[in-house]
């Protein structure tokens, strides 16, 4: 059913549903769905915060990353921008070896 409810169209979108658990539910998807969009209206009320530690994880496929980038930095003027290249959309998550380091790295900055 979430195959049909989503984007399930190409393999990396296939392996984030081998992370889902079983039961999840298609209102516990909407509602993931709906917090995550929630973020374009709340972001425009921060006030910029020059001194935050924020890096913008993203793939580097990812095609609707634009207008979401604008928001963030706007918010986080010193945000540093993580484009990770062959990826799209939460592709990231498929690669814990890769987000350890990255995190390694970026607390250690």
């Amino acid at each position: 059913m979430l195959k049909l409810y989503t984007r399930a169209d190409d393999e990396n979108m296939l392996k984030m549903f081998d992370a889902m658990p079983d039961n999840i539910t298609l209102r516990t998807l909407q509602n993931c769905t709906d917090e995550a969009l929630r973020l374009y209206e709340v972001i425009d009320k921060f006030e910029p915060d020059q001194n935050a530690k924020v890096s913008i994880w993203h793939g580097a496929k990812e095609p609707n990353m634009k207008k979401a980038l604008e928001k963030l930095r706007r918010a986080f003027p010193a945000a540093e921008d993580k484009p990770f290249e062959g990826m799209g959309h939460g592709d990231i998550i498929g690669h814990p070896e890769i987000m350890a380091a990255e995190i390694k790295k970026f607390m250690e900055r």
